[in-house]
């Protein structure tokens, strides 16, 4: 009797660590993809992809009207031992160093990834809406919400 019961302890236990890993892993798949964001100047394109199953790769580049680009970020958003973190290498900022920013929050299809220590943005959230559109909002300082299409 006693053996049944440690088996059912530990085949239930194995099926929710089981469930919890999908969860955690499946949870930012959302932003895979290429995302467009219009300005004044051009537009700022990011594209993520999906490189394991935790981790992200993404890289942002800015076009101009005229179409001339540039790389302006190189991004990763990867699980590391149970948490999301969320890296940006700017190029010509912090020495080309990345920074990185602990994911707070998540939920669904929108996270917030904070670095209270760096300058600016110390506050990084990310979310999609119903219309495949992201939203980006970089804080403390007041900048409009930026809105891509996918």
């Amino acid at each position: 009797m006693l053996r049944l019961k440690i088996k059912c302890i530990l085949i239930l236990t194995l099926l929710i660590t089981f469930q919890a890993y999908a969860q955690k892993n499946e949870g930012m798949k959302w932003l895979v993809g290429t995302w467009k964001i219009k300005t004044g100047q051009g537009y700022v394109v990011e594209r993520w992809k999906q490189i394991n199953d935790s981790t992200l790769a993404g890289k942002s580049f800015f076009v101009k009207t005229a179409g001339d680009s540039a790389v302006q970020e190189t991004l990763e958003l990867a699980m590391r031992k149970g948490q999301w973190t969320y890296t940006s290498t700017v190029q010509g900022q912090n020495d080309n160093k990345p920074v990185a920013f602990a994911v707070i929050f998540t939920r669904g299809t929108e996270f917030i990834s904070e670095n209270p220590a760096h300058d600016f943005p110390q506050r990084i959230c990310l979310s999609k809406n119903q219309k495949s559109a992201l939203r980006q909002h970089r804080r403390p300082q007041k900048r409009p919400l930026l809105e891509a299409k996918l």
